[in-house]
């Protein structure tokens, strides 16, 4: 649990700010528990999402023989299960288990490539139904005919091109909940799936009637990153007062029992998107960390820092220090609405870089109106995952 694996490096990377007094004194976990919640003020919409993901095959109970063929296999990008209303164009009102397949050069027409990337999904569908407790069945299969998505979300790895088909299974839908709490017994050791606090957090998520669940397996070659995440999505206004816990539906939110046996500061993580055409600004937050240019000098104290701090994009991450939990109040922001004269540009390299856990018409939100936003692409990127990879636009035959 406490050696850090090739997939969490950029991880460490990116939060590369830990002075080395605090670099010595706290343990890193492949596991990371997050809260991801975005606010997008053009469209009035936003998601609240509950993150656990881990970049190490032992952190689940997932047979390491699967996890290592869909990871060998030359073809399969990664798997997807989600209630998600509409998993691809054609499916109603039921769940989506989802092998992403790369096509090859030899496929040179759209029977080919069907029946080719179906014998892959075939491979592994029976394994995938007995290891995640499902009894889904061959629906379609979704082809993702240009690079349009990739280039404008810069998606990482070979995710959302051309190359990408999804074959598609399908089961009778059921409540996020139930889902929940069936993947997380299935995916995770009873020492994460009792491990409260974020666990707790998800499970009232759950309940919410706007909620999905979506697990993920990234088998790209960067190596395997598993992610269970529960998202509820809502329309709201932006206003200059907003607390992401809130967002939640809880008053407080604690640090796993997981985590008992040593001080893992980056492992718990509440970060927050602001995506608005206004530009505002962080005006006031109760406790802000020391640093420059958006990265605190220490990870090991309590607080926020965001980076950038204005314009379009503002993301923030608010780090619980020595304690275990955090509650509403404590995690307010302030925003300055006026529109910003000092609006900070986002770093090209951050639409390139995988560190801690994703989400297209105004109507109920949906996985479409999250996988068009650049702010959920930023999330998901932050995720460590390709979560987004399933939810592009393309065509069924």
């Amino acid at each position: 649990m406490m050696i850090p694996s090739a997939a969490l490096l950029s991880f460490v990377i990116l939060l590369s700010f830990v002075i080395p007094s605090a670099a010595q004194s706290m343990d890193i976990s492949h596991y990371i528990e997050s809260v991801q919640v975005v606010l997008y003020d053009d469209i009035d919409t936003g998601t609240a999402t509950i993150v656990h993901m881990t970049s190490n095959i032992d952190d689940t109970i997932i047979s390491n023989t699967l996890e290592r063929d869909l990871w060998d296999h030359p073809r399969v990008l990664g798997v997807l299960f989600t209630n998600a209303n509409g998993c691809v164009p054609g499916v109603v009102d039921e769940a989506c288990l989802i092998v992403n397949v790369a096509r090859i050069p030899e496929e040179t027409d759209i029977g080919m490539v069907q029946n080719g990337t179906r014998l892959v999904g075939d491979q592994f569908i029976s394994r995938l139904n007995s290891a995640l407790g499902l009894t889904a069945d061959f629906h379609s299969v979704f082809v993702h005919f240009n690079d349009e998505q990739h280039t404008a979300l810069s998606v990482p790895g070979k995710a959302m091109t051309y190359n990408t088909v999804s074959v598609v299974y399908t089961i009778q839908n059921d409540t996020t909940l139930s889902l929940y709490e069936k993947f997380l017994n299935t995916v995770f050791p009873q020492d994460i799936a009792q491990g409260g606090g974020f666990v707790d957090a998800a499970k009232i998520l759950a309940t919410d009637e706007n909620s999905f669940l979506l697990f993920v397996m990234d088998v790209e070659s960067a190596g395997s990153i598993t992610q269970l995440r529960v998202t509820k999505s809502y329309v709201d206004t932006l206003t200059d007062d907003i607390d992401p816990l809130e967002r939640l539906g809880v008053d407080t939110i604690h640090r796993s029992s997981y985590f008992d046996d040593g001080f893992y500061p980056l492992s718990s993580l509440v970060r927050v998107a602001i995506s608005s055409s206004s530009a505002p600004s962080i005006s006031d937050v109760i406790t802000t960390l020391p640093g420059m240019d958006g990265r605190p000098d220490d990870v090991t104290d309590r607080g926020w820092f965001f980076d950038p701090d204005s314009g379009s994009l503002i993301r923030g991450t608010f780090l619980l220090g020595e304690l275990d939990s955090v509650s509403v109040g404590e995690t307010r922001i302030t925003l300055d609405m006026s529109p910003s004269n000092t609006t900070k540009p986002v770093p090209d390299d951050m639409t390139q870089t995988d560190d801690t856990t994703s989400d297209a018409a105004p109507m109920e939100p949906t996985p479409y109106d999250v996988t068009d936003s650049l702010v959920v692409v930023i999330i998901v990127v932050i995720a460590g995952g390709a979560a987004a990879a399933f939810y592009l636009k393309g065509y069924r035959r």
